[in-house]
């Protein structure tokens, strides 16, 4: 089977090319590890304000959401400090509604 890029993934907008600018834009998903690999693209067109930079906040967060699913799991089955994977989900969700702190 076949795996996924590693994390962590970040969102950039750009406008770079003439079919870019004429839709709005677009997203890119990219990994942030390594000369920003472009994983997805993301049209602005027809975009409710924010929706598209919205869905690529979530997209790129996919690698965390992964990681702490699995920590959840294993601290589940081993009683590990569950209040840690907490704070964790927190700050997760609060990058993917875009804010700095939960």
């Amino acid at each position: 089977m076949t795996q996924h890029t590693p994390g962590p993934w970040r969102f950039e907008p750009t406008q770079h090319t003439d079919e870019a600018a004429k839709i709005g834009g677009l997203w890119y998903i990219e990994d942030a590890r390594d000369d920003y690999e472009v994983i997805a693209v993301l049209p602005r067109v027809h975009e409710k304000p924010g929706e598209a930079k919205a869905n690529a906040r979530l997209i790129a967060a996919a690698p965390e959401m992964l990681s702490l699913l699995r920590q959840i799991l294993e601290d589940a089955w081993h009683e590990g400090p569950i209040n840690d994977v907490l704070r964790n989900i927190r700050a997760l969700l609060a990058k993917i509604k875009g804010k700095d702190k939960p």
